[in-house]
């Protein structure tokens, strides 16, 4: 956003733009189904595991998924930050808070 000179001198500026803090909102006239959780946090690999951060109703979860369930596995291996994680609550392994 532009600062007028007026604007730089009673906020005691010294640059001739500011950044404004700013947050969004999305609305919908048709209700939308949501998914059970959604990845917030690139999935961390380790040998035979991979951990998830999600974001669900009841907060935020981390969700561990072993190598022996192999199409859970498989699955998260290919999810992606930001990924809706609908697949989260048919997966058998267990959710630790």
């Amino acid at each position: 956003m532009e600062r007028s000179s007026i604007h730089r001198r009673i906020k005691d500026a010294e640059l001739g733009y500011e950044d404004e803090k700013f947050s969004y909102i999305a609305v919908a006239r048709q209700p939308v189904d949501l998914p059970a959780s959604r990845i917030i946090r690139r999935p961390r690999q380790r040998p035979g595991l991979i951990e998830l951060e999600t974001c669900a109703p009841a907060g935020v979860q981390s969700v561990r998924v072993p190598h022996r369930d192999r199409e859970g596995f498989r699955a998260a291996r290919k999810a992606a930050w930001a990924a809706p994680g609908a697949k989260l609550s048919v997966w058998p392994w267990k959710q630790n808070a």
